[in-house]
């Protein structure tokens, strides 16, 4: 009986814990968007039409789009690499439509999400932008996982940002296709919410200056940091 009342008890407070968390989290975002109405306008209607055609929901997927807004007019990056694709790839074909010097690669194990990435962010056939299907894989015993995809020598990317394969909401995989670009040393790599990932690369980068996402440690106030992000120390502030 004793066991079963302090198991209830634990419960509730973890419940009120996560109300707590989340109450705090609404807060915050609800305070950004009144602070910056303008900015938002494009982004609710990326998250709109991703949504419409079954595109997953979570609750910070607009303060997510404007960080990532912010971090690209700041850092000016002129190749990006986005793997894995979504409502982001929208942000980043408006930001390479805007600076005719830019590029975007997007991959993605899924063609169906990748072609509805294509959609809403409106991308035609152009130089700019280059589009790949790859399978992913698991390996080390499914702790990490990657797309199977042989990246060319010429190919060198001063933005990217990781956010795939697909983990079915698994976050603890480690992405593995991120080591193969630490050899010619991006100016800025970003990790949306892969935890794992980004405490891996806050370990074994030198040279970078780590900022690692707030979210992790569930602090949320007006201006959080959403992403973790890798700044080299010659590159772009």
């Amino acid at each position: 009986m004793r066991a079963a009342v302090m198991n209830r008890a634990r419960g509730l407070l973890r419940r009120g814990s996560k109300f707590l968390v989340r109450r705090r989290m609404n807060d915050a975002h609800a305070k950004h968007r009144a602070a910056n109405p303008s900015a938002y306008d494009e982004l609710d209607h990326i998250i709109a039409d991703y949504r419409a055609n079954g595109g997953l929901e979570h609750p910070r997927q607009h303060y997510k789009l404007f960080c990532l807004q912010e971090l690209l007019e700041k850092r000016k990056p002129k190749a990006i690499l986005e793997l894995g694709s979504g409502t982001t790839t929208a942000v980043f074909a408006n930001y390479v439509r805007s600076h005719p010097d830019a590029t975007l690669t997007v991959i993605d194990e899924s063609a169906h999400w990748l072609e509805n990435a294509r959609r809403i962010a409106k991308i035609e056939a152009s130089e700019q932008f280059s589009l790949l299907t790859a399978t992913s894989e698991r390996t080390r015993r499914d702790s990490w996982v990657s797309y199977e995809y042989q990246w060319r020598s010429d190919e060198e990317f001063d933005f990217i940002i990781v956010d795939g394969p697909t983990l079915h909401k698994e976050k603890t995989a480690i992405n593995g296709n991120i080591l193969d670009h630490l050899g010619y040393r991006p100016e800025t790599i970003v990790v949306d919410g892969r935890g794992t990932t980004a405490m891996l690369l806050d370990k074994i980068l030198t040279g970078y200056r780590s900022e690692l996402s707030e979210v992790i440690a569930k602090h949320y106030y007006p201006g959080y940091r959403y992403f973790s992000v890798f700044t080299a120390e010659d590159g772009t502030e």
